[in-house]
């Protein structure tokens, strides 16, 4: 591997920012705790060991090890821990994860080169934002995203313009466009590095102070849209490195950001389709009577939020429990929902359950589970 500084800082800001977010939620890396553990397969439990921290410190430890020394079977090591520890638990499938994962992979090649790599990135940065914009055309990101940024940021009322929400992802759109281009890559770069100063403040305690999971993340990819874009020198459009992790990266990464085609089939995980805050996915509700909330575990009282009523009955949302616990939202795709809801149904067994396509409150479609 050519080990020039570029490429190794690269690798040092990606795993430090992996490895700071799971320590914010090292409950979602293990077993021992309330919410429910959601895996793909049953059997893969089994490899759980002292409640699951042991496999979340050796791959701490992998990525760690992983920045000095950047070999290919060390990088194999800490991809493959973390496939596992994907499959043992969904709600383990967020989008940071995802993205930092990526940008370890190229380091499997035992000769890789900064252009090689250089590319790899810049491609997945792309469709980071242009699916990150895509997402966000629809009229549920001025409802629960935009109109209460703008309350929040600038104390500005804008529910009577609601257009004005859509020159967001118009304008993520356009940074992801323009970055193919030279003349216009700077231009795309300063623009890109605003809209994360704005998500880190909106977020900040400042203002919103929620999701804080985020923070490292947009960090880390203010440096790879410096890393890959700011001098411009990336030709998309001439390609002739002739090594082959030169041809097989593009590759790999054209097909990363192609797959989120598959989320509108619900055949592609909800985060790892890149959605950033565009107000769409679905939302899981417990209702039961308000007595009935007392009789659960403390760690159950304290994970919950109670946010409305639904048929003179108490609702909690799901994902209010797992921010509380696990520092993280729920997988808003309806596959994991899914699972989820068989899991609640077994612990409580003749209560009632909704799962809703309003992500903020049970309004306009939804359907009501009863448990036997």
């Amino acid at each position: 591997m050519k080990n020039n500084y570029q490429v190794k800082f690269l690798l040092a800001i990606n795993n430090l920012s992996l490895i700071i977010s799971i320590l914010m939620s090292l409950k979602l890396w293990t077993t021992r705790r309330d919410f429910p553990v959601i895996p793909v397969f049953e059997s893969l439990l089994s490899f759980e060991v002292f409640n699951g921290y042991l496999l979340v410190s050796l791959l701490l430890g992998c990525l760690i090890t992983l920045i000095s020394y950047p070999k290919p079977i060390l990088a194999l090591l800490t991809l493959s821990l973390i496939v596992l520890l994907l499959m043992q638990d969904q709600m383990r499938w967020q989008i940071w994860v995802y993205l930092h994962s990526l940008v370890i992979v190229p380091f499997l090649y035992a000769k890789l080169k900064k252009q090689n790599l250089t590319i790899y990135v810049a491609i997945i940065l792309i469709g980071v934002y242009f699916w990150g914009g895509v997402h966000k055309l629809n009229p549920h990101f001025f409802d629960l995203i935009f109109h209460p940024m703008m309350i929040d940021l600038l104390n500005i009322n804008l529910s009577r313009y609601q257009f004005v929400a859509y020159l967001i992802p118009i304008v993520e759109i356009l940074i992801a466009i323009c970055f193919l281009f030279k003349s216009t890559r700077k231009l795309s770069f300063y623009s890109a590095i605003i809209t994360h100063f704005v998500i880190i403040l909106w977020l900040s305690p400042l203002y919103r102070n929620s999701n804080w999971i985020i923070f490292p993340m947009n960090i880390a990819m203010i440096y790879f849209c410096y890393f890959c874009f700011y001098k411009g020198n990336i030709n998309f459009f001439k390609f002739t490195n002739k090594s082959k992790s030169g041809y097989l990266l593009p590759v790999l990464a054209l097909l990363v950001i192609t797959l989120p085609l598959l989320n509108k089939i619900e055949k592609w995980p909800y985060y790892f389709s890149f959605h950033l805050y565009s107000g769409q996915g679905k939302s899981l509700y417990i209702i039961k009577d308000e007595a009935e909330f007392l009789e659960e575990s403390d760690d159950f009282i304290k994970s919950c939020q109670i946010v409305k009523d639904f048929n003179n009955k108490e609702s909690i949302r799901v994902t209010n429990w797992s921010y509380n616990e696990l520092n993280v939202p729920i997988p808003l795709d309806e596959r994991s929902l899914g699972l989820l809801l068989e899991h609640f149904c077994q612990r409580f067994s003749g209560k009632t359950l909704m799962l809703s396509y309003d992500i903020q409150s049970p309004k306009g479609d939804y359907k009501i589970i009863e448990c036997d």
